[in-house]
């Protein structure tokens, strides 16, 4: 056997096992189990221990929402989400409103929510918002761009069960425009000031009696909270008067 055939033989093992891992590395596991979580949970939060896991919630086929009951009777939430080889904890809050998480691959968003029974939130309405944005930039003497992008205010109701958290996915609709404004920064680059125009969330909370109410059960004890990567948002709570 000659070295060239050696060579190939050789090189073709070796991307046999660079396949073989990344796929191993790609294909998630069987999740944690609720004592897992647990322990994992007061690892990263030690100054309180779990009280009790809420339920375990498929986000996509690699990320999950833990929504649990720490003692004390305050309500949180975790997403777990694959990476590495390993179910990775990427986010954790206590004692807040709504957040945001999406996907690695950017292709998903969903609103995430663990509040206080006693808030007696009837439904939650989210929002996708932008500002108006006009801006004029001369190019030399004789050219100049003149951009202007309208106001966005589009909301979306969603029921509150008789559970005290959820996961649902944004509106395909907002998944489209938020694209479109990704077009537009690539289109215009460094014509446009990138934070003035940029698409964001908010939300408010409503009771039975369609009363805006401000979640003083679920604040109670201060909110809290970390997460590792970009993967997870806070959402901007919003006053009735700053809605057009």
């Amino acid at each position: 056997m000659n070295k060239k055939v050696v060579l190939l033989i050789g090189l073709l093992l070796a991307g046999a096992v660079i396949l073989v891992t990344v796929v191993y590395l790609q294909t998630p596991k069987a999740f944690l189990t609720e004592e897992e979580i647990m322990d994992e949970l007061y690892l990263t939060n030690s100054s309180s221990r779990v009280k009790e896991i809420q339920d375990i919630v498929p986000l996509d086929d690699r990320s999950m929402f833990v929504p649990f009951i720490l003692e004390g009777d305050r309500y949180a939430s975790s997403i777990w989400m694959w990476l590495g080889g390993k179910w990775e904890n990427v986010s954790v809050t206590t004692s807040s409103g709504p957040i945001s998480w999406t996907s690695k691959d950017g292709t998903e968003t969903f609103f995430t929510w663990n509040v206080d029974p006693q808030d007696k939130v009837e439904y939650f309405q989210f929002y996708l918002l932008s500002e108006r944005y006009f801006q004029v930039t001369n190019v030399n003497a004789n050219d100049r761009i003149e951009i202007y992008l309208p106001k966005i205010q589009i909301a979306h109701r969603v029921p509150v069960d008789e559970t005290s958290y959820g996961a649902v996915p944004i509106p395909e609709e907002w998944a489209g425009i938020i694209e479109s404004f990704n077009e537009v920064n690539d289109f215009h680059g460094w014509f446009m000031d990138y934070q003035s125009h940029q698409t964001y969330f908010a939300w408010q909370a409503f009771n039975e009696m369609d009363k805006e109410i401000r979640l003083e059960k679920t604040y109670g004890d201060g909110g809290g909270g970390y997460s590792t990567g970009s993967y997870t948002e806070p959402l901007q709570f919003i006053n009735e008067g700053d809605l057009e």
